[in-house]
Protein backbone atom coordinates (compact mmCIF):
# COMPACT_ATOMS: atom_id res chain seq x y z
CA UNK A 1 0.00 0.00 0.00
CA UNK A 2 1.04 3.55 -1.03
CA UNK A 3 1.03 5.81 2.00
CA UNK A 4 1.95 9.16 0.08
CA UNK A 5 -0.42 12.27 0.47
CA UNK A 6 -2.32 13.03 -2.14
CA UNK A 7 -1.09 15.99 -4.44
CA UNK A 8 -3.71 19.24 -4.81
CA UNK A 9 -3.61 21.24 -7.31
CA UNK A 10 -1.57 24.20 -5.57
CA UNK A 11 1.30 21.68 -4.33
CA UNK A 12 1.54 20.80 -7.99
CA UNK A 13 1.30 24.13 -9.68
CA UNK A 14 2.91 26.12 -6.72
CA UNK A 15 5.16 27.89 -9.22
CA UNK A 16 2.69 28.84 -11.13
CA UNK A 17 0.24 29.95 -8.21
CA UNK A 18 3.13 31.98 -6.93
CA UNK A 19 4.03 33.93 -10.23
CA UNK A 20 0.13 34.23 -11.14
CA UNK A 21 -0.22 36.18 -7.75
CA UNK A 22 3.00 37.50 -8.04
CA UNK A 23 1.82 39.18 -11.48
CA UNK A 24 -1.90 40.02 -10.18
CA UNK A 25 -0.41 42.23 -7.52
CA UNK A 26 2.22 44.13 -9.79
CA UNK A 27 -0.46 44.95 -12.25
CA UNK A 28 -2.47 46.49 -9.09
CA UNK A 29 0.35 48.11 -7.82
CA UNK A 30 1.04 49.83 -11.08
CA UNK A 31 -2.44 50.70 -11.51
CA UNK A 32 -2.41 52.48 -8.59
CA UNK A 33 0.70 54.53 -9.13
CA UNK A 34 -0.25 55.55 -12.77
CA UNK A 35 -3.55 57.05 -10.91
CA UNK A 36 -1.70 58.70 -8.30
CA UNK A 37 0.48 59.98 -11.12
CA UNK A 38 -2.38 61.70 -13.06
CA UNK A 39 -3.82 63.08 -9.92
CA UNK A 40 -0.30 64.40 -9.18
CA UNK A 41 0.03 66.00 -12.42
CA UNK A 42 -3.49 67.29 -12.24
CA UNK A 43 -2.71 68.76 -8.66
CA UNK A 44 0.92 69.98 -10.26
CA UNK A 45 -1.26 71.96 -12.96
CA UNK A 46 -3.94 73.69 -10.43
CA UNK A 47 -1.25 74.86 -8.16
CA UNK A 48 0.72 76.42 -11.06
CA UNK A 49 -2.50 77.72 -12.05
CA UNK A 50 -3.46 79.46 -8.71
CA UNK A 51 0.20 80.81 -8.44
CA UNK A 52 -0.21 82.41 -12.63
CA UNK A 53 -3.24 83.61 -11.05
CA UNK A 54 -2.07 85.29 -7.53
CA UNK A 55 0.73 86.59 -9.40
CA UNK A 56 -1.62 88.78 -11.74
CA UNK A 57 -3.48 89.87 -8.47
CA UNK A 58 -0.32 91.37 -7.02
CA UNK A 59 0.64 92.85 -10.49
CA UNK A 60 -2.89 94.18 -10.17
CA UNK A 61 -2.36 95.54 -6.49
CA UNK A 62 1.30 96.87 -6.99
CA UNK A 63 -0.06 99.01 -10.00
CA UNK A 64 -2.79 100.40 -8.18
CA UNK A 65 -0.58 101.20 -5.30
CA UNK A 66 1.51 103.12 -8.12
CA UNK A 67 -1.54 104.85 -9.11
CA UNK A 68 -1.43 106.32 -5.77
CA UNK A 69 1.16 107.43 -5.26
CA UNK A 70 1.45 108.83 -8.29
CA UNK A 71 -1.53 110.64 -7.97
CA UNK A 72 -0.77 111.95 -4.42
CA UNK A 73 2.59 113.04 -5.53
CA UNK A 74 0.99 114.94 -8.77
CA UNK A 75 -1.64 116.32 -6.45
CA UNK A 76 1.19 117.59 -3.57
CA UNK A 77 3.93 119.17 -6.13
CA UNK A 78 1.86 119.63 -9.19
CA UNK A 79 4.89 117.78 -11.19
CA UNK A 80 3.05 115.83 -14.22
CA UNK A 81 6.43 113.22 -14.55
CA UNK A 82 4.60 111.72 -11.39
CA UNK A 83 1.63 110.90 -13.89
CA UNK A 84 3.43 108.21 -15.68
CA UNK A 85 2.09 105.14 -13.76
CA UNK A 86 -1.51 106.92 -13.76
CA UNK A 87 -0.70 107.23 -17.26
CA UNK A 88 0.18 103.42 -17.86
CA UNK A 89 -2.79 102.05 -16.26
CA UNK A 90 -4.96 103.88 -18.44
CA UNK A 91 -3.19 101.55 -21.57
CA UNK A 92 -5.86 99.51 -23.42
CA UNK A 93 -6.23 95.96 -21.97
CA UNK A 94 -7.74 94.95 -25.20
CA UNK A 95 -4.99 93.61 -26.77
CA UNK A 96 -4.05 91.32 -24.29
CA UNK A 97 -4.89 87.41 -25.39
CA UNK A 98 -4.93 84.12 -23.87
CA UNK A 99 -1.77 83.45 -25.35
CA UNK A 100 0.29 85.88 -23.99
CA UNK A 101 -1.31 86.24 -20.53
CA UNK A 102 1.53 84.40 -18.80
CA UNK A 103 4.80 86.92 -20.20
CA UNK A 104 6.26 88.15 -17.45
CA UNK A 105 5.89 91.93 -18.87
CA UNK A 106 4.87 95.33 -17.40
CA UNK A 107 1.48 95.73 -17.87
CA UNK A 108 -1.57 98.25 -16.96
CA UNK A 109 -4.10 97.70 -14.82
CA UNK A 110 -6.99 97.21 -17.28
CA UNK A 111 -4.31 94.36 -19.17
CA UNK A 112 -3.77 92.67 -15.64
CA UNK A 113 -7.98 92.77 -15.27
CA UNK A 114 -7.98 91.11 -18.44
CA UNK A 115 -5.79 88.53 -17.91
CA UNK A 116 -6.97 87.70 -14.56
CA UNK A 117 -10.24 87.91 -16.72
CA UNK A 118 -9.09 84.89 -19.20
CA UNK A 119 -7.51 82.98 -16.65
CA UNK A 120 -10.37 82.70 -14.49
CA UNK A 121 -12.81 82.32 -17.16
CA UNK A 122 -13.85 78.36 -16.35
CA UNK A 123 -14.81 79.76 -12.88
CA UNK A 124 -18.18 82.13 -12.32
CA UNK A 125 -17.63 82.83 -9.41
CA UNK A 126 -14.67 84.37 -9.98
CA UNK A 127 -15.99 86.30 -13.08
CA UNK A 128 -18.71 88.08 -10.59
CA UNK A 129 -15.30 89.11 -8.11
CA UNK A 130 -13.85 90.12 -11.38
CA UNK A 131 -17.38 92.03 -12.14
CA UNK A 132 -17.70 93.86 -9.11
CA UNK A 133 -13.59 94.49 -9.14
CA UNK A 134 -14.00 96.30 -12.62
CA UNK A 135 -16.36 98.35 -10.99
CA UNK A 136 -14.27 99.32 -8.14
CA UNK A 137 -11.09 99.92 -10.67
CA UNK A 138 -13.67 101.83 -12.91
CA UNK A 139 -14.68 104.23 -9.87
CA UNK A 140 -10.67 104.47 -8.40
CA UNK A 141 -9.61 105.76 -11.96
CA UNK A 142 -12.66 108.04 -12.34
CA UNK A 143 -11.57 109.42 -9.16
CA UNK A 144 -7.63 109.72 -9.80
CA UNK A 145 -8.75 111.61 -12.88
CA UNK A 146 -10.98 113.86 -10.86
CA UNK A 147 -8.50 115.06 -9.12
CA UNK A 148 -6.03 115.41 -11.83
CA UNK A 149 -8.42 117.56 -13.82
CA UNK A 150 -8.70 119.66 -10.63
CA UNK A 151 -4.89 120.01 -10.01
CA UNK A 152 -4.45 121.08 -13.51
CA UNK A 153 -7.01 123.86 -13.13
CA UNK A 154 -5.35 125.06 -10.13
CA UNK A 155 -1.93 127.40 -10.58
CA UNK A 156 0.21 125.94 -7.96
CA UNK A 157 -1.50 125.20 -4.64
CA UNK A 158 -1.86 122.04 -3.49
CA UNK A 159 -4.84 120.20 -3.56
CA UNK A 160 -5.92 118.14 -0.01
CA UNK A 161 -5.73 114.08 -0.66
Amino acid sequence: MDHRPAENFFMRNATAVALASLTVVMLMAALVFWRQASGSQEARRWLVHTYGVRSHIDALYNGLAEIQLSHRGYLLTGNADYLEPYREALRDGRKLTAGNISLPQHRSVRQELAAIRALTADNPIQQANLDDMDNLVATFLAYTDEGVRARRGQAGTAVSV
